[in-house]
This record gives structure tokens, C-alpha cells and sequence, in this order.
């Protein structure tokens, strides 16, 4: 492991949310100049290496020089909104799925809040990422009541090719106008959620979890009756990278909005969660932007997430 000096890390936390504050979700943050800035100023910043630091409570251990993930988890601020709502849907749930583990915080944090007898199943398809994913459960407690599922999911049960990143372990996409430095790709295995579902005999699902980076809707198209158990849903609405994968947003809006009652969105700039129309949805279709949103159906799910801070402000 490697440590980042911490005056180093201070200044780099400090113009990377001042960065994220001026820029995030506008254009400028598109611009391929800003990108380039961006990985030059943390790449200076960083001593590379591994680098291992509390997060949410849980150890996690992560690339240094990753310019996506890192920061944000240095820094306290990746993903907040999103880990505090998964976090509190987490302690009244019994069986999540996890599509998407990346390095799993996700899949530590799911397991620390879930009851002795619940379960997470997290699916990471990249080897590299496995590995970090695997070494923090290792690390953390909880691990017991995680299944590591080292496949892909989408539409059909198949195989997919994955486009690796160069810069960050969360942008490894199905596509490869997703990424904007590619190492390489990795062929792997791939399942559908409503196979895994009927495979292994679950008869209730509490929350899914989808980040992959664009094939989003694949997975949700591959999860059509695993929805009609009613999980509350936390998925991402990349509309770049969904078009990148040859994925209409528009039918993913359309999916989430007749599979639930209450949608909910995150925003980032503004820090709350809110309400969101299907009307609204549509309109964002057409902006380049990425937010992640909330489904729900079930009643204490609902109630937990309005009756907490930052989140209460859905009621």
C-alpha cells in the first residue's frame, strides 16, 4: 500500500470538489479538455500504488491512481446520496443483488447492514476488479453472507465482451465509445437476473442494484419477472453511455415508470433526492447527463428512505 502524502491529498480533495461543485452534470464536464486536466491534475497528485482507507465505516482497500472511484472515496463524496439510501433500504431487506460490484463497497456495506440470515449476491464480470472486490470482503466483516457471482448480466444468458479503462475501474463498459482509454478487452460469461432468480430458487428479492456503465437496460429487460417480486430498484441513468450501448433511454424511463409507483432522483448538485416524473425523465433523455434513481414499491421502504436525512424531502 501506498499512502498519498496528506498536504498533497488535501489540496487535490479540495480542487477536485471545487471542480465537481463548478462542473458536474454541465457541458463543460464532456469536454474532452476537461478530462485531459482532470487525470493530469490527479496523477500528480496521486502516489499511485493501493491505497486503504475507511469508507461509510468499512475498510476498502483501491487503486491510488484511478481517477473516477479514488477521489470520490478520499475525498468522502462518491456516491453519498446514493451509499445513504442503498444503506437504509439494506437494514430492512433479507436478499439483495448487486449488479455491478466493482470493488465492493456496495456489497460490504449491504452485508454489514443485513440481518444474520440475509444474503447479497454481488456480479463482477473484470478479473482485476474481482480481485479488489474479494480482498475487501476479506477485510471487512459480513463477507460470510456475500456470494461472488464472476459473470456479466444483461438481456440473455450469453457472452459479452468488455471494454477495459485505463483510468478508472468503474468505466469499464460493454461498449467501447464508453471509455475513453482503452487497455483491452475481456470476454466473459453472462446471465440474466430472472435466470439466476429461477436457478438458485429465490422467492423474494428486497433491493437490485445496477451500475454497469450503459447496459443498463439490458439488465433490466433480463430482470422483467424478477421486478413483478417488487425490489426496490437503484439504477443508473447514463443517457450517453446507454446510447453508446445501442440502448434508447427513452425505453428505459418507460420500463422503470410501469414497473413503479414512486421514482425518485438523486441530485447530486443540489445534494436531495426528489420526486421524478415520468415527464420529467423523458426531458432528461435528451441532455447528456448520468443521475441514478430510486424505485419503489414497498410501503417500509418508502418510509425509511422519507423519514432520513438527506432523502426525507421525497415525502
Amino acid at each position: 500500500m501506498i499512502a498519498v502524502p496528506f498536504p498533497r491529498r488535501r489540496l487535490m480533495m479540495a480542487v477536485i470538489r471545487l471542480a465537481r461543485r463548478l462542473f458536474f452534470n454541465t457541458p463543460v464536464q464532456h469536454w474532452r479538455v476537461t478530462s485531459g486536466i482532470y487525470r493530469w491534475a490527479y496523477r500528480r497528485a496521486s502516489a499511485g500504488g493501493d491505497v486503504t482507507a475507511e469508507v461509510h465505516g468499512v475498510t476498502m482497500t483501491f487503486p491510488a491512481n484511478d481517477i473516477t472511484i479514488s477521489p470520490g472515496l478520499l475525498g468522502g463524496f462518491y456516491e453519498k446520496l446514493e451509499i445513504d439510501a442503498f444503506v437504509h433500504l439494506a437494514a430492512r431487506s433479507r436478499t439483495i443483488l448487486d449488479v455491478g460490484g466493482n470493488l465492493g463497497l456496495y456489497a460490504c456495506l449491504g452485508a454489514r447492514e443485513l440481518p444474520a440470515d440475509g444474503r447479497l449476491v454481488t456480479f463482477e464480470p473484470v478479473p482485476d476488479n474481482l480481485a479488489y472486490l474479494r480482498r475487501n470482503l476479506a477485510q471487512n466483516s459480513g463477507g460470510a453472507r456475500v456470494v461472488v457471482e464472476e459473470s456479466a448480466v444483461g438481456a440473455r444468458e450469453d457472452q459479452i465482451t468488455i471494454h477495459l479503462s485505463a483510468d478508472s475501474v468503474g468505466t469499464h463498459s460493454a461498449s467501447a465509445a464508453n471509455v475513453a482509454r482503452s487497455t483491452g478487452q475481456v470476454t466473459v460469461p453472462m446471465t440474466t437476473i430472472d435466470a439466476y432468480v429461477a436457478s438458485h430458487g429465490l422467492q423474494s428479492v428486497d433491493v437490485l442494484k445496477v451500475d454497469v456503465e450503459g447496459y443498463d437496460l439490458a439488465v433490466l429487460q433480463g430482470a422483467t419477472e424478477t421486478l413483478r417480486l417488487g425490489p426496490s430498484l437503484l439504477v443508473e441513468y447514463g443517457v450517453s453511455q446507454l446510447r453508446n450501448c445501442g440502448a434508447d433511454p427513452h425505453e428505459l424511463v418507460r420500463l422503470v415508470c410501469d414497473a413503479y409507483e414512486h421514482v425518485l432522483l438523486i441530485d447530486e448538485v443540489r445534494q436531495r433526492v426528489r420526486r421524478c416524473s415520468r415527464h420529467e425523465l423523458e426531458r432528461l433523455s435528451e441532455r447528456r447527463v448520468t443521475y441514478n434513481l430510486i424505485c419503489v414499491r414497498r410501503a417500509e421502504h418508502l418510509v425509511a428512505l422519507a423519514a432520513h436525512e438527506p432523502t426525507r424531502c421525497i415525502a
